[in-house]
């Protein structure tokens, strides 16, 4: 089914009131007097080493004391766009020096692991500055430079696929900076459910050994659970090609409704103007409640499909050089997983360190003994829990055959546990995959952990290099996970991973994942792309498929038009073959962050395949600089200045959702490599502007004199340099006397 995409985000202007102003600095420093106070009293020399920071927090030295203290932004917005596969995504934060001299801001915060991260503006003042992508070395020390002589740049790092540093250089006395970043993130899908997961803090990470702490390495400061809602925002559009059944989050009180249902508080926030429009299919909308906001949990939203999912998403886009891009998300039947499982030997580890405390410990206790009660007689199990050490509910380490007696014991060896320690999980990994093999059953391991570690890569390699090739499945109890790690190892696990949050209910999740670890699984996946020219393709790490998880593919592809897309795998010891007639046409389904989220899924498995290793560190580079995505190796830099009359990052500099008045001014039309304009009615063109989808003019025309609008306005599809653009949507922006009027359209040269 073909999925329309929308690619830029709608962001509020500046509050300029002078009593909000004064009312949000006083705000702020009272809250940042108070935390300073606590995180002093707590460091025996008086000072918190900025690579210590946990939050999102900020970290500024105060100038009278040379300390540091750790302050929040003062605002914080989240603006995005879901479609049935791409969450798109723009952050903003604005951010205030509280002390009377001018400091240095370094700002730790989380985003999805899975995301692409793909641009930044700094605003400072009524300068905006554009971050370009440069290799990391060389833009820490521009960065360094300007820093050391008093000038303005800001400075966007990855620490860790799911944590990030922004540093701004340098604050003046009492001012106020804007940050904005821009991210695509693909959404997780189970059983017809789509989930977008937005961190909003670091939790805390154990340091196993004598590892140097760093930026995700010590206590973490949590904000206080209950904040107002206008410093604190979460607005979301959702655009689907298909019926929604359901919109909810179980973590955050929202509001959720129709475009039209919704349009009063879309235009307090200004995500929405009084005289926009739209047209887009299925929009909803799913806003955080402003009475109360919770910005120490993750945020998530689930978005229910109306029907069972037996079809695909597609999206698709193309690069200047008119190189065409694909993201396929295929849904199977469940009809193809129908079968009984045979024997299994499973062995459960379970995680019973310090981060475990209170609901999260319970909540596992429930997912193991849930899980000890499936197994049958002819199963064998082995149970263990960690935390700086490992112990063994059979006392052995050897499987036991799962008789009652012996599920009994399992039982109660397991609401035994109780927290305390380390979380020593790469010893914990390796003494369970030592477990001996007791059969020659189907051996399943069910990791248990929040995942709070910082050696990730080390746990990923080892498993991932095991002789067994072991499959794992991972469950995650805690409303601030860490789901790269989850995820990661539940991949190279060739399995899948199941994260649960407060809210969620324990009995359906264990059921559903279960029914999919008891299925039979697909293996031996080849696709067969109907003569689809592909390049370059991306396929899961994993290489098993799960009843009610998708496959998903991406990568290049030359040509358009139908083609038949066939898969063909292996099913205890069947081949079987689901197909879908996929229109690989541009129409509909262009999103321009498709390369983008290609190098991002590129990036991420060259990573994981040098393990701890920089074997492919130059490969990552080269993507990252080629698709302008952030990776351990580059960073944004915001370093040269431009002025801006009006807000830019918090204001309305073009706006993508259609602004059309009920007597539309022309009529738009693309044949015959040529863009036509065919005028309504007279108006005084000002100026024409063709914009890419991320707000780039890439051409412009400006009449001399007056020219009246009558007739038709033709362009070839040039840029601004003389050069064809590539297929893709853009926007174009007419301005007159009356207004401006915008409309995207798909530039598809061609007869």
């Amino acid at each position: 089914m073909h999925q329309r995409f929308i690619t830029r985000f709608i962001a509020s202007r500046r509050t300029t009131d002078p009593d909000v102003v004064r009312y949000g600095i006083r705000h702020l420093l009272f809250a940042a007097a108070i935390l300073a106070a606590c995180i002093l009293a707590r460091s025996a020399h008086g000072q918190i080493p900025l690579d210590s920071l946990h939050g999102p927090l900020c970290g500024m030295v105060d100038p009278a004391t040379k300390q540091q203290v750790a302050i929040s932004p003062i605002f914080t917005r989240v603006n995005v766009v879901i479609t049935d596969a791409v969450a798109q995504a723009v952050v903003t934060q604005r951010f205030v020096n509280p002390f009377n001299a001018k400091s240095e801001v370094v700002y730790l915060f989380p985003l999805p692991d899975q995301g692409a991260v793909h641009g930044m503006k700094y605003q400072y003042h009524d300068s905006l500055y554009v971050a370009t992508i440069m290799e990391k070395a060389k833009a820490q020390s521009i960065y360094d430079s300007i820093k050391n002589n008093g000038g303005q740049a800001a400075l966007l790092l990855q620490e860790r696929p799911n944590i990030f540093q922004q540093r701004i250089a340098t604050l003046g006395p009492g001012d106020t900076a804007f940050v904005e970043i821009r991210l695509s993130v693909p959404l997780k899908y189970v059983d017809g459910e789509l989930e977008l997961a937005f961190p909003t803090m670091i939790g805390p990470r154990y340091q196993p050994g004598a590892a140097k702490t760093n930026a995700a390495g010590a206590t973490p400061w949590n904000p206080p659970e209950n904040r107002s809602g206008p410093e604190f925002q979460f607005n979301v559009l959702v655009q689907s090609g298909i019926e929604l059944a359901s919109i909810y989050s179980p973590t955050h009180p929202i509001d959720v409704g129709g475009l039209a249902d919704m349009r009063k508080a879309l235009e307090d926030r200004r995500v929405v103007e009084p005289n926009d429009k739209t047209t887009l299919a299925y929009t909803r909308c799913a806003l955080l409640k402003t009475a109360l906001t919770y910005p120490n949990r993750d945020y998530v939203l689930r978005m229910q499909r109306a029907k069972s999912a037996t079809d695909f998403s597609l999206a698709l886009s193309t690069d200047a050089k008119g190189q065409g891009y694909f993201m396929l998300n295929l849904y199977p039947d469940p009809a193809l997983f129908a079968g009984k499982r045979g024997d299994m030997e499973l062995v459960l580890l379970v995680d019973i360190s310090g981060s475990q405390q209170g609901w999260p410990l319970d909540r596992e206790k429930e997912i193991a003994l849930n899980i000890l009660s499936r197994l049958t007689p002819g199963d064998d199990v082995d149970v263990l829990a960690f935390n700086t050490t490992v112990s063994y509910a059979y006392g052995n380490g050897t499987p036991v055959s799962a008789t009652a007696q012996n599920l009994a014991k399992g039982e109660a060896f397991v609401r035994g546990l109780s927290v305390g320690g380390g979380t020593e999980l790469l010893a914990a990994v390796n003494a369970a995959l030592a477990v001996p093999v007791k059969s020659g059953k189907q051996r399943y391991f069910v990791f248990l952990t929040d995942g709070f570690i910082t050696n990730e890569t080390a746990i990923l390699q080892a498993i991932s290099q095991h002789a067994s090739k072991p499959t794992i499945f991972t469950f995650g109890a805690g409303n601030s996970l860490n789901r790269f790690f989850l995820e990661e190892c539940a991949k190279v696990g060739n399995g899948f991973a199941t994260p649960m949050v407060e809210g969620d209910a324990t009995g359906p999740l264990v059921e559903a994942a279960w029914s999919r670890i008891e299925s039979p699984q697909l293996t031996d996946i080849r696709v067969d792309f109907g003569g689809l020219e592909v390049k370059d393709a991306v396929f899961p790490v994993s290489t098993r498929l799960y009843r009610g998880l998708p496959y998903r593919v991406s990568g290049k592809y030359d040509g358009q038009g139908p083609h038949t897309v066939s898969v063909k795998a292996n099913r205890q010891g069947t081949e079987v073959t689901f197909s879908h007639a996929i229109d690989f046409s541009l129409a509909d389904v262009i999103s321009w962050s498709v390369p983008k989220l290609w190098a991002r899924e590129k990036m991420g498995q060259l990573t994981l395949q040098q393990g701890t290793g920089s074997a492919n560190q130059e490969a990552i580079t080269a993507l990252s600089l080629e698709y302008q995505v952030l990776c351990p190796y580059t960073a944004f830099l915001a370093s040269q200045p431009q002025a801006v009359g009006n807000p830019v990052i918090v204001g309305n500099p073009v706006r993508l959702i259609d602004a059309r008045p009920e007597a539309p001014l022309f009529d738009l039309a693309v044949r015959n490599s040529m863009l036509y304009l065919d005028w309504k009615s007279p108006a005084e063109v000002e100026t024409i502007r063709i914009l890419d989808l991320q707000g780039r003019v890439v051409f412009e025309f400006r009449p001399s004199g007056r020219t009246p609008a009558l007739g038709r306005w033709i362009w070839d599809g040039r840029d601004a340099n003389g050069r064809f653009l590539g297929r893709g949507r853009y926007l174009i922006s007419v301005k007159t006397r009356a207004g401006v009027r915008n409309r995207i359209f798909v530039w598809a040269p061609g007869p």
